[in-house]
């Protein structure tokens, strides 16, 4: 009686003294209720749109950015790609020793200054600054609710892919709009839009926090097979050790280099092939053309960007089935696109803007259909553990890819540019998307600037 009394006590001793960190909810008291999987499907979906609607804004604005010079377009895709580049490359490594509330004010104060600097200063090369300071609140924004996504399960992840590619498509629209429509001047378009930035905050806000904590405790619990992890002093798991970071992102190297290939295709295309190519016979000014192309390139990156988050919030074991692991494929068939671009601006055999604006679409739609099943794919083959590592890390394709186009395009676009003046001197206008003086400040309408005078009749 004795012994069992002491194996009682020593039971309930053992009770009392389990670690916290090893008292893991149920899997059904996980699952979210219909609020809960409300917010978080507004919030990631709203983080994605207004991320990527900045900026495709700024974009969209880059020919007016850099209006009456011959500075090469990708000139501010490189402003804005290098800086992500070296953050997303750097970042996911420590980026686990910053609380997530101290990520956000810092994409909420990046984002405002380069809207600022954007907006109020004169020098183009100046305004390049503005774009790079944009360019870090992106980066960091993206990795953060990327990583973000490992506490909210699958939902969170294609809500902020379809906001992305929503984005992508709203930020052109708007740009064209207010520009070539409303009569708005491009300095006053991006003052409206830096508004934007405070919605980040907003969407921050309305996540239910309780689960970063202790999903994260119990992912990393379950996937080490009951094994004891330890936690420091604040009841957070330790972080990776170099040697599993770089176990788990050569695991995820493949979808990298399939997003690598893609971006690299549709940069070069939109950003350095297309900017050479405006027809006297469209409904447009050569300006517009430009906006165009980014505006509907963005609403076949929408659609691709969309369906699987589509699919997963109504069928979500059809979601699954359908997801493209083999993404690669999908960049061959970008890279067949872009080669048919370039014959096309250096022979000048399509003599119809609307042949462009269908290529501009399919470009769209093959890249952000690489990038929504890789999100899918890095979430549904690496273990839990390194998810919101490797969610983090793997955006690091789209930006290197954009990067290594946007310096082809430094060669690309002026040697497409200059052998079409040769071909047609006549009319040479419409070798280039850009106008021939500068207009910042100015309102553009039909692709003309033009001073509009207020009159108030007595």
């Amino acid at each position: 009686m004795a012994e069992e009394a002491s194996g009682k006590e020593g039971d309930s001793s053992s009770e009392e003294t389990t670690p916290r960190y090893l008292h893991f909810p149920d899997e059904e008291a996980e699952e979210m209720d219909q609020g809960e999987r409300i917010r978080t499907i507004i919030s990631f979906f709203g983080v994605g749109l207004i991320m990527h609607g900045l900026f495709s804004i700024i974009i969209s604005g880059s020919q007016d950015i850099l209006g009456g010079t011959y500075i090469p377009t990708t000139a501010v895709i490189i402003a804005h790609v290098g800086p992500m580049v070296l953050i997303v490359y750097t970042f996911p490594w420590f980026m686990q020793k910053m609380s997530y509330f101290i990520r956000i004010l810092a994409v909420f104060a990046f984002m405002a200054g380069g809207f600022v600097v954007i907006s109020f200063v004169e020098n183009p090369y100046l305004k390049i600054i503005g774009v790079s300071l944009n360019a870090v609140a992106h980066a960091l924004g993206e990795i953060t609710f990327l990583a973000l996504g490992t506490f909210y399960g699958d939902i969170s992840v294609t809500s902020f892919a379809a906001g992305s590619g929503a984005g992508i498509l709203v930020g052109p629209v708007y740009y064209l709009g207010l520009t070539s429509w409303a009569c708005v001047s491009p300095q006053e378009t991006m003052i409206f839009a830096s508004a934007g930035s405070l919605l980040i905050l907003v969407c921050y806000y309305i996540l239910n926090k309780d689960r970063i904590k202790s999903h994260a405790i119990a992912a990393t619990y379950n996937s080490t097979k009951y094994s004891v992890v330890p936690i420091n002093s604040k009841g957070d798991p330790v972080q990776l050790a170099w040697s599993e970071k770089l176990s788990a992102a050569m695991k995820i190297a493949p979808f990298m280099v399939s997003l690598c290939v893609a971006y690299i295709m549709q940069y070069l295309t939109i950003q350095s092939v297309f900017t050479t190519m405006s027809f006297q016979n469209s409904p447009f000014h050569p300006r517009d053309h430009y906006v165009y192309y980014v505006a509907v390139n963005g609403l076949g990156e929408l659609v691709s960007r969309s369906y699987l988050g589509i699919l997963f919030c109504v069928k979500p074991q059809v979601a699954v089935k359908i997801a493209v692991n083999k993404t690669w494929i999908l960049s061959v068939l970008l890279t067949g696109l872009f080669a048919l671009s370039v014959c096309a601006s250096w022979f000048r055999f399509i003599d119809n803007a609307f042949v462009v604006l269908f290529m501009s679409f399919l470009v769209g739609f093959l890249s952000g259909s690489v990038y929504a099943n890789t999100l899918v794919s890095v979430r549904d083959s690496i273990e839990p553990r390194y998810q919101e590592f490797c969610l983090g890390l793997v955006t690091a394709g789209i930006d290197s890819g954009a990067l290594i186009g946007s310096f082809v395009g430094l060669w690309l676009e002026p040697v497409l540019r200059t052998h079409c003046q040769r071909m047609v001197p006549k009319g040479a206008s419409y070798c280039f998307t850009r106008h021939e003086k500068r207009a910042w400040t100015e309102a553009i309408c039909n692709g003309k600037p033009v001073k509009i005078k207020i009159e108030i009749k007595r």
